[in-house]
């Protein structure tokens, strides 16, 4: 999958370049996505036992966040593909120039 937008050179009357996706997410993978995102939200780490010999945890450092997240997202994108509930999007028709 390219995450990269269709980019198309702008029209004369704008400055710049303008930027659209070329996928979406389906119904099912906008759902299983948001399902990640609260439970990578509640994660922690296991850090030693109290004094009375429970599990204690801390928080996620914030570079064990992001590495998490990251592998969360290849992970869900990867399994999308495989089901097939990546959706491709057309490029955008071009704008006529009104005379």
């Amino acid at each position: 999958m390219n995450d990269l937008p269709h980019i198309a050179p702008d029209l004369p009357w704008t400055a710049g370049v303008k930027a659209h996706p070329s996928q979406a997410l389906g119904f099912r993978a906008e759902l299983a996505r948001d399902i990640a995102v609260r439970l990578a939200l509640v994660a922690a780490m296991p850090d030693g036992e109290d004094s009375s010999g429970r599990q204690k945890f801390r928080m996620m450092e914030p570079d064990e966040v992001a590495d998490r997240a990251c592998a969360i997202a290849d992970q869900l994108v990867g399994e999308f593909e495989r089901r097939e509930w990546m959706i491709d999007l057309p490029a955008p028709k071009p704008v006529e120039e009104k005379p």
